[in-house]
C-alpha cells in the first residue's frame, strides 16, 4: 500500500494544531482570563504581563502608592493561586522606592531574614520596629499575625525601628506562607514579600 506522505503530514499537522490550540484555549479560559479579570477589578493595581505555562504562571503587577500590599495582596495571591491550580506562581511586583526606603530596608533586612530562618517571628517584629523608630518610620496600621497551626506574635518592632525623621510609613502582615512588608514615603513605596518556608517561591519586587 502506497502511503501518501503529503496527506499524512498535513493530517498530522492539522491534528497537532487542533490539539495545542485546544490546550491553549483551555488555559486562557480557565487561568489567564480569570486572573486578568481579578486584577482588573482590584483597585490601584495593574496587570503588566501574564504568561501561563503548563507548570507555571508568571505575572508582573504594577501597584500605585495607594495599594496596600499588607492588607489587599494576601487575599489576591490566594485567589490567583487557586486559579493557577497545580502550577507554581512567579509574581513580580513593580514598586517605586527612593533612596531613603532602600536604606531603611537594607537596615532591617538582616534581622527580618534571621527571624524567618529561626522562626522567631517576634524578632522580625522587633527588627522592623527598631529600624522604623531610629529612622522615624511610623505605622498607623494594625499588624496582623495569622497561621494555620499557631498564632505567631508579629513583625512590627523590627520595621518600626527605622523611621520618624524620614516620615516613612509601614504596614506589616503575615499569613501561612508569606510575610508582607511595605514602606511608604510620600508617593514612593517599597514592597517585600518573603516566604515563611524555603520551599515557597518568593514574590519579587522591582530592583
Amino acid at each position: 500500500m502506497k502511503i501518501r506522505w503529503p496527506i499524512a503530514v498535513s493530517t498530522l499537522l492539522i491534528s497537532l494544531i487542533v490539539l495545542f490550540g485546544g490546550f491553549y484555549a483551555f488555559q486562557w479560559f480557565t487561568v489567564e482570563q480569570p486572573i486578568r479579570q481579578m486584577v482588573k477589578e482590584a483597585p490601584h493595581l495593574q496587570l503588566q504581563d501574564i504568561f501561563v505555562q503548563p507548570n507555571k504562571v508568571t505575572l508582573t503587577l504594577k501597584p500605585d502608592e495607594k495599594y496596600s500590599l499588607a492588607k489587599d495582596y494576601p487575599f489576591l495571591r490566594r485567589k490567583m493561586a487557586s486559579l493557577a491550580g497545580d502550577r507554581t506562581m512567579d509574581v513580580r511586583l513593580i514598586d517605586a522606592p527612593n533612596p531613603a526606603l532602600n536604606e531603611a530596608w537594607n537596615q532591617m533586612v538582616f534581622g527580618v531574614k534571621e527571624g524567618l530562618a529561626h522562626r522567631r517571628y517576634t524578632m522580625i517584629r522587633e527588627t522592623v520596629n527598631k529600624i522604623a523608630t531610629e529612622e522615624n518610620i511610623w505605622s498607623p496600621y494594625n499588624v496582623r499575625a495569622r497561621t494555620a497551626h499557631q498564632r505567631y506574635i508579629w513583625v512590627r518592632e523590627n520595621v518600626n525601628k527605622v523611621a520618624t525623621e524620614e516620615s516613612i510609613r509601614y504596614k506589616l502582615s503575615i499569613d501561612d506562607s508569606f510575610v508582607y512588608i511595605e514602606l511608604h514615603q510620600g508617593d514612593r513605596f517599597l514592597y517585600k514579600v518573603l516566604p515563611l518556608h524555603p520551599a515557597e517561591s518568593e514574590v519579587k519586587s522591582s530592583e
